[in-house]
């Protein structure tokens, strides 16, 4: 009787530690999608220009490495 006991006691115990998980990694989760802030469009032109200055573009040297 005290083995089913503790059996029955172990898979609640591990089922509310799951539940557990699930709803603080749905909780934090949630917390970013609220915080975030509509991205300007100055600082997506900034990324776009910045990435090419620094990259270069990769189509002509992509040409000119078949050639």
């Amino acid at each position: 009787m005290k083995k089913k006991i503790k059996q029955l006691f172990y898979q609640w115990k591990v089922m509310s530690l799951l539940l557990f998980g699930i709803i603080l990694v749905t909780g934090c989760s949630g917390i970013k999608s609220l915080n975030a802030a509509p991205q300007d469009k100055n600082i997506t032109t900034i990324k776009s220009v910045l990435k090419q200055q620094f990259t270069g573009p990769e189509e002509y040297i992509s040409t000119r490495m078949a050639k």
